[in-house]
């Protein structure tokens, strides 16, 4: 990954780079799970909440989910913090 920090201006296509897995698919995931590790050791118990809400964000949101086989779609209501939401816990007929 050095070669990324010593050239920002470099315009080159992902494809091209040679290479990916000993330079991008294995130290990518082994620097985040170090980070992760050094993060846990000094904030015990913290970090699986705070990297969830991280990710997933601090509002709630809706998730639309297809199944193509039975032409239906669902909708449905992820609610992180305990936000409240119109429809949770409800069903309603789109017309």
């Amino acid at each position: 990954m050095q070669d990324l920090r010593e050239k920002p201006g470099n315009r080159a296509l992902w494809k091209d780079i040679e290479d990916k897995n000993a330079s991008y698919y294995i130290p990518v995931p082994r620097s985040f799970m170090e980070e992760l590790a050094r993060l846990d050791a000094r904030n015990k118990q913290a970090i699986p909440a705070k990297l969830i809400s991280c990710l997933m964000g601090r509002h709630g949101f809706y998730k639309a989910i297809t199944d193509d086989r039975r032409q239906t779609t669902r909708i449905k209501a992820i609610n992180i913090n305990g936000a409240s939401t119109a429809l949770l816990g409800k069903t309603a007929q789109l017309q």
